[in-house]
């Protein structure tokens, strides 16, 4: 074990760091405990893919129980302290899936998904956990990109209704 613990860190801890310091006020602060990062582990499901990095879920899953997760615990309370996260977490793989396979695989039948590290992947799903309820963090009640229950075909429809039934006689969608 303390063989792998080696190679874990020495893959991981000597990449550079990017991005710029973040001021927060001493009661802003935040940190996650070793039971936040296992629990996040737990959360993630087992069937997905693997990022560029080549480290699957079932890995942090198998080692949960062992000082791996608390050097991961203590990388991510730096990130956070910082400001910045290893530049190799911004590697990412690109796969396009098809929308329906019973038609043509091209270009309007595609879309794009990005697979990321799993160390960002529980990262990011930790720093969500925190910023959520922050009233700065609230989106837009129209807001249904990317949104948990949301779908963009939900407001394609209201705007069709709105349209049809005279309510409104233009409508602009934006994506930025």
């Amino acid at each position: 074990m303390a063989e792998n613990l080696a190679i874990f860190e020495a893959r991981w801890s000597g990449r550079s760091f990017q991005g710029l310091p973040v001021e927060v006020s001493p009661e802003e602060k935040i940190s996650w405990t070793r039971d936040q990062v296992v629990e996040e582990i737990r959360q993630q499901q087992a069937e997905k893919s693997y990022g560029a990095d080549g480290t699957h879920i079932r890995f942090l899953k198998a080692v949960q129980d062992t000082a791996i997760i608390t050097w991961l615990q203590q990388l991510y309370n730096r990130c956070l302290a910082e400001g910045k996260t290893p530049r190799a977490w911004n590697e990412s793989e690109i796969y396009l899936l098809t929308k329906d396979v019973s038609k043509r695989r091209d270009a309007k039948n595609l879309r794009p998904i990005s697979i990321i590290c799993i160390f960002r992947k529980v990262f990011e799903r930790l720093l969500l956990l925190q910023v959520q309820h922050q009233p700065w963090a609230k989106l837009h009640p129209a807001q249904a990109g990317f949104r948990r229950s949301y779908s963009t075909y939900s407001n394609a429809a209201v705007v069709h209704m709105l349209l049809s039934s005279k309510v409104r006689s233009t409508a602009l969608f934006l994506d930025f």
